[in-house]
């Protein structure tokens, strides 16, 4: 559709092109440039380093308000949000805190003041996670905009420790193996079997 006015010939080297002047271009950025003398450990400490002053940035801007701009979501609120979904639900899944039953209505929002009542919100499944949950503005903004306009998604989120996993939904690997195992055999043998017969039906019609 997107190159319906170029040539078919064009069509197999304008891409390629293209791709190599995008990888030029993010080569020559600052960042870049910037990390080449670092090893992969100090550059990973230093992209999260960033990545924790963003989220220190977007709470201050958010400060008490309901949304970033105005009185409605946008698509500012849909970035941070969308931003905000993969790291909350990684904790939900692999971490161990209970995040989601605190009410952050009454943990200081500031994360320069940070007390002893935010000591609980804690994880242990990465240092990025923990500064957010110590964001407590930016998930009261999650857990607002996600009950209100993805109540089926909350359920995800939240951890139900009062229903243990009985014995009959655990997975069973010999079990598994065994049922499977004579499954395919016995496929294996009316094939076999069915085959067979036919060769011989084959055999007496010909005789």
């Amino acid at each position: 559709m997107y190159f319906e006015s170029i040539g078919f010939m064009r069509q197999l080297y304008i891409p390629h092109i293209w791709r190599n002047e995008k990888i030029k271009r993010a080569k020559s950025s600052q960042l870049v440039i910037c990390l080449k003398k670092m090893s992969e450990l100090e550059i990973g400490e230093h992209l999260y380093s960033l990545a924790k002053v963003c989220i220190t940035s977007l709470s201050y801007v958010l400060n008490e308000n309901t949304y970033f701009v105005g009185n409605r979501p946008t698509a500012v609120d849909a970035y941070v949000f969308a931003f905000i979904w993969p790291l909350l639900l990684y904790e939900s899944e692999h971490g161990d805190s209970n995040w989601w039953d605190i009410d952050y209505t009454k943990v200081p929002s500031s994360v320069s003041s940070l007390s002893s009542s935010s000591a609980h919100v804690q994880s242990s499944t990465h240092q990025l996670i923990t500064h957010l949950l110590q964001c407590s503005n930016l998930i009261r903004y999650f857990k607002h905009i996600l009950v209100k306009y993805f109540p089926k998604q909350v359920k995800y989120f939240k951890k139900d420790k009062s229903s243990p996993v009985g014995e009959s939904t655990l997975s069973h690997p010999v079990r598994d193996c065994i049922l499977w195992g004579t499954g395919v055999a016995g496929l294996f043998l009316t094939y076999a079997y069915y085959s067979n017969n036919l060769k011989i039906l084959q055999r007496f019609r010909s005789t």
